[in-house]
C-alpha cells in the first residue's frame, strides 16, 4: 500500500529508526525494523510511500 505523503507526517526510514534505539545499527536490526514495518504496513497500523527513491514508512494520526 503506497501513500502519497499528506502534510504533518514525518515520513522515515528504516536505518532512522533502527538509529533510535539503544546500540548499534547491524544489518540484523535493520532487518528486523524492516520485518517489522512491512508488519505494520500489512495490518495497516503504518504506511509506506516513495520519497526521493527511498522507501519511508509513517503512521498516521
Amino acid at each position: 500500500m503506497c501513500a502519497t505523503f499528506s502534510p504533518g507526517y514525518v515520513p522515515t526510514e528504516t536505518v532512522a529508526i533502527a538509529g533510535a534505539f539503544h546500540g548499534r545499527v547491524t544489518d540484523k536490526r535493520k532487518a528486523r525494523i524492516q520485518q517489522v514495518l512491512e508488519t505494520l504496513v500489512a495490518t495497516g497500523a503504518a504506511r509506506t510511500g516513495e520519497l526521493n527513491g527511498a522507501t519511508r514508512y509513517f503512521v498516521p494520526r
